[in-house]
């Protein structure tokens, strides 16, 4: 058994209408992801320039890096170290 050949036209109308939508979402997709590969890499930066400016501790600069590969790096609630308010969102 097989589809109607009358379906034919209405099929390859939709393929086309998905494959605009599919090239829409991907294009907004790669948007969204560079926008947020910025904000990463304007945050890296301003953790490198306060680690060299002698305002971060190396302890501290290292664990923003190594959060993504080792999560239990990141220090605990019970830790004895305090950290700097503006560091606290790097951490969560």
């Amino acid at each position: 058994m097989s589809l109607p050949e009358s379906w034919a036209a209405d099929w390859y109308k939709w393929l086309d209408e998905d494959k605009k939508l599919e090239t829409v979402s991907i294009r907004q997709n790669i948007e969204k992801l560079e926008g947020e590969l910025k904000e990463i890499d304007i945050k890296l930066n301003k953790l490198l320039d306060g680690y060299l400016e002698g305002i971060i501790d190396p302890e501290i600069y290292e664990l923003p890096r190594l959060k993504p590969w080792y999560p239990q790096a990141t220090p605990s609630a019970s830790s004895n170290r305090s950290i700097h308010p503006r560091l606290k969102s790097w951490f969560s």
